[in-house]
């Protein structure tokens, strides 16, 4: 892995890398491909738990008192040896953002410090988080969390152990961000997956409300009627009104027209699509 120079959100691709970042990783990837090596952009994440004591056991009859006492600040503590507590490498994403997954677990001997190739995972900047866990005789304990997005070099004959994520958010957001006047051979892909997306039974009502929207923004920018239409058959009339909502529908109409709806509604309330 290499340590990237900036912290990204879950949707980061290569595009949105700061130009650092970038450079290293369009410096890395020519040698990656030479010699059979895939590319993921993820976070590495290294969690440590202590536990501390503090303050003195209160008289009788002054427990509100007690409880009600401010925490010192945590620099200002002293705590026990750190034990690590989890370590993981998540929000696997593709280069060009297409989020993906890890099908096999890190080895408890697996030290995420040993596979950085520019720095070490603890000299990130942690978040700290200090709990009251036992309020009568004030044991607190601190989880220290770091975190670094990086970018994780594997051998390609290792690309089985990666599987693909939820590509629904992912092909709603590249959907939204295009400005074009027609569908480009990827966006077409992209309708195309979300299409059947939407027909799935594992689908979410959130992604479907998510698709939905999408598929109706591009097909009123394409003037593709058609694509409006398929898009409420493979959701049904309940979902679609529910996904669309009613403002969407009368988006719709006036952005294509009654007489070229009609049709649609009347298919759908006759024969509204199952799962």
């Amino acid at each position: 892995m290499v340590g990237l120079g900036d912290d990204y959100s879950a949707d980061v691709n290569l595009s949105n890398l700061t130009p650092t970042d970038q450079q290293v990783v369009l410096q890395i990837a020519p040698l990656a491909k030479a010699y059979g090596f895939d590319l993921h952009l993820a976070k590495a994440e290294l969690s440590q738990f202590s536990t501390t004591s503090w303050g003195e056991e209160p008289p009788d009859g002054c427990r509100d008192d007690y409880d009600d006492m401010e925490a010192p600040d945590i620099d200002d503590l002293e705590f026990d040896d750190f034990v690590e507590f989890t370590r993981t490498v998540c929000d696997i994403v593709a280069l060009d953002g297409k989020p993906r997954s890890f099908d096999r677990p890190l080895p408890e001997e697996f030290d995420l410090d040993t596979v950085f190739v520019s720095r070490k995972l603890e000299h990130s900047n942690p978040t700290k988080k200090l709990d009251t866990y036992e309020p009568g005789v004030r044991i607190d304990s601190l989880l220290i969390a770091y975190s670094n997005d990086v970018l994780v070099i594997t051998p390609s004959e290792n690309a089985a152990n990666f599987f693909t994520g939820n590509l629904c958010p992912w092909a709603c957001a590249k959907l939204l961000a295009s400005e074009s006047p027609a569908p480009t051979p990827k966006e077409a892909g992209l309708v195309q997956l979300l299409l059947e997306h939407l027909q799935s039974v594992k689908i979410t009502s959130n992604d479907r409300v998510k698709a939905a929207e999408a598929l109706q923004i591009a097909a009123e920018r394409w003037n593709d009627v058609d694509l409006f239409v398929r898009t409420c058959r493979a959701c049904g009339l309940k979902q679609c009104l529910e996904a669309v909502t009613v403002e969407g529908m009368v988006s719709a109409c006036q952005a294509f027209g009654w007489a070229k709806l009609c049709s649609m509604y009347v298919f759908l309330s006759i024969f509204p699509y199952k799962h």
